[in-house]
């Protein structure tokens, strides 16, 4: 069997198997009365110490070489799994005496650790991402469409998420406004409409670090002109005159601006003001900025608990 086979074949049964698992134990902590939050955080931790038992995680030669994996498959066009583990892991693998490695571990071994690394660490990344319609099939009681994978859209737009989104939120079909021009129909519930100061603060910071802090060359940023040009009109009456002032970086506006997210100690008003955010650039036609978003809450608010 050849290396991409052991290691898609282990990673394919860790995804699926965990992926059972936390519908199970959804399920359970529904019919137990649990909050969803303590569900989800529980889930979320339970996944990452199946993380840290796995033997990659536990041997800093193992280790190693995992981080020698992962920044080496972007060198390979196809077969990048395959072509790197033979080509570049291997060969460091040999190096390495008995002492340096788990009793009568093997190379095949440490393909299915790899296997198993991968898939535990996005079946997190994904439950985390994706939690909005966990938590509207958690709190309808109907899992039946639950599947823990990567949409290859935008969440709100899914089948599955606009219709447990009607079943639960039905009031919203009703308060939306229909405004039409002669290119574009956007629809904006008058509930959610307009941004709050500090949501229009967070936008400027989302903006500047796309476009200075976070460029990619493989990855640019994929905000748009016009979602950047409404971004600025959106949030134009948030900037404070003490911008201009010369003692600007012990103002609150700036510094609001310069931390972001992690300006709010609280993790709960965090995870508030992101979830807020992220209805409300559905609704403003801000598409282009949920990845940014998402990310700030899968990195600062899922990884940096305070």
């Amino acid at each position: 069997m050849e290396y991409k086979d052991i290691y898609e074949d282990c990673y394919n049964k860790t995804f699926a198997n965990r992926e059972k698992e936390i519908k199970l134990e959804l399920i359970k902590a529904k019919s137990e009365s649990k909050a969803f939050n303590f569900s989800l955080n529980l889930i979320i931790k339970n996944t990452g110490l199946l993380i840290s038992e796995n033997c990659i995680k536990s041997n800093k030669n193992l280790s190693l070489l995992e981080e020698t994996h992962n920044r080496n498959l972007s060198n390979y066009n196809e077969n990048a799994i395959e072509l790197t583990l033979k080509n570049d892991i291997y060969p460091e693998y040999l190096k390495l005496n008995e002492d340096q490695l788990p009793s009568k571990y093997s190379f095949n071994r440490f393909i299915y650790d790899l296997g198993t690394l991968y898939a535990l660490n996005e079946v997190n990344r994904l439950f985390r991402n994706n939690s909005r319609l966990f938590e509207m099939m958690f709190e309808l009681n109907d899992f039946k469409d639950f599947e823990i994978k990567e949409y290859q859209m935008v969440l709100d737009n899914t089948p599955t998420f606009r219709k447990l989104c009607k079943r639960q939120y039905p009031e919203r079909e009703i308060d939306k406004k229909i405004i039409r021009n002669e290119d574009t129909v956007s629809y904006i519930d008058s509930k959610f409409s307009l941004l709050n100061n500090e949501e229009k603060i967070l936008l400027l910071n989302i903006i500047y670090n796309a476009f200075t802090k976070n460029v990619d060359n493989d990855k640019p940023n994929k905000i748009t002109l016009t979602d950047f040009a409404r971004v600025i009109y959106l949030t134009k009456d948030s900037i404070d005159i003490n911008i201009f002032d010369k003692n600007y970086a012990n103002k609150g506006f700036y510094k609001k601006l310069n931390n972001g997210i992690i300006y709010s100690e609280s993790l709960e008003t965090r995870n508030k003001l992101i979830s807020s955010l992220l209805e409300k650039i559905e609704i403003l036609n801000l598409k282009s900025l949920r990845e940014h978003i998402e990310s700030i809450k899968t990195t600062t608010i899922g990884n940096n608990k305070k």
